[in-house]
C-alpha cells in the first residue's frame, strides 16, 4: 500500500507526463502499485 506522501508524488509525476512504469520504477513499486 502506498503511503500518502507517495501518492501525492505520483499525482505530480503524472502531471508532468511520466506514465505509469516510469513512476513505478522512480518510487520501486510494481506498475500495478502505482496505478493504483
Amino acid at each position: 500500500m502506498l503511503s500518502i506522501k507517495e501518492r501525492e508524488q505520483i499525482v505530480k509525476w503524472h502531471q508532468q507526463g511520466k506514465n505509469q512504469q516510469e513512476i513505478a520504477d522512480l518510487i520501486g513499486c510494481s506498475q500495478p502499485t502505482a496505478h493504483k
